[in-house]
């Protein structure tokens, strides 16, 4: 008998990917390539993909986020109201970032957007002048700024446990217990994953290229037409056949090159020489 499933299956299994990273040995991965084509998903794409992995960092809970598709907030823009009963709201614009980072969630709307919304106040749906109904879910941290925002997607933060008044993540907080004082019933900004279908997740990575594990090495001397992103699941130490959860943070000393632990494979393209003291902020997006 076939059922239906929600979209919220698709935030949990985001979510049980991000919990999954206290538990695994999870490594997003830097290589050098020069074919510009997406790997195909088969056993002899991994084992090239391995061999040309440089360098590979550990990712943490503290590495990845929930995230949903960038809806910048612009003057003349139709945003669609939230609706319980639409079965297409998964993939409507019906939420937009405003020029502070701060994310809201329409419930009533008009022909066009002409007001930006502002308001910070938790729980409390705002009406503008131009007849916009909105509510507040939360403004993006400093640090989810720098870490996980990108020109096509939002990240979220989860807030499960009060933090202090002073916590970047404190008014979020505010949000979520405000909308079920609120609403018992149906607390509208309680969970802005759920609400806003958070079907994606973001997994970010730091890569200095001239440094291995050593601090001294230089990965890339030339200019490469293509770098490859990629992720591996618990990876062997080649030396020890251990997992690399024992290995230094950076650099890939030797892993034990099997296919069966790659996750993700990826091209990016690249014009640029790595030297020294370039840093580069590694953004990865998964979608379930």
């Amino acid at each position: 008998m076939s059922a239906t499933a929600s979209h919220r299956l698709n935030v949990m299994s985001a979510r049980n990917f991000i919990t999954s990273l206290a538990e695994n040995s999870v490594y997003l991965t830097l290589g050098v390539s020069s074919q510009s084509a997406i790997p195909t998903d088969d056993d002899h794409s991994a084992l090239l993909f391995f061999q040309n992995i440089i360098g590979a960092k550990r990712i943490k809970k503290s590495n990845a986020c929930l995230a949903v598709p960038r809806v910048n907030w612009s003057s003349g823009r139709f945003f669609p109201a939230y609706s319980s009963s639409d079965t297409n709201m998964a993939s409507s614009s019906f939420y937009c970032m405003n020029t502070t980072y701060s994310v809201y969630k329409c419930l009533v709307s008009a022909s066009s957007s002409t007001v930006q919304p502002t308001s910070t106040t938790p729980g409390i749906p705002v009406t503008l002048a131009d007849n916009y109904k909105w509510l507040y879910l939360y403004t993006i941290p400093d640090s989810f700024i720098n870490n996980f925002l990108t020109a096509d997607f939002i990240p979220i933060p989860t807030v499960v446990t009060q933090p202090g008044v002073n916590d970047e993540n404190y008014v979020q907080w505010l949000s979520q217990t405000s909308a079920s004082a609120v609403n018992p019933t149906y607390p509208q900004g309680a969970d802005a994953g759920l609400e806003l279908f958070a079907k994606n997740v973001i997994v970010n990575g730091y890569f200095r290229f001239g440094e291995q594990s050593s601090g001294t090495a230089d990965l890339i001397s030339t200019t490469v037409s293509w770098f490859q992103v990629g992720m591996l699941l618990n990876p062997l130490d080649a030396s020890t056949s251990s997992t690399t959860a024992v290995l230094p943070a950076y650099g890939i000393n030797g892993l034990v090159v099997d296919p069966s632990k790659v996750l993700i494979m990826n091209n990016n393209s690249s014009s640029t020489q790595r030297g020294l003291t370039v840093i580069d902020n590694i953004k990865l997006v998964l979608s379930f």
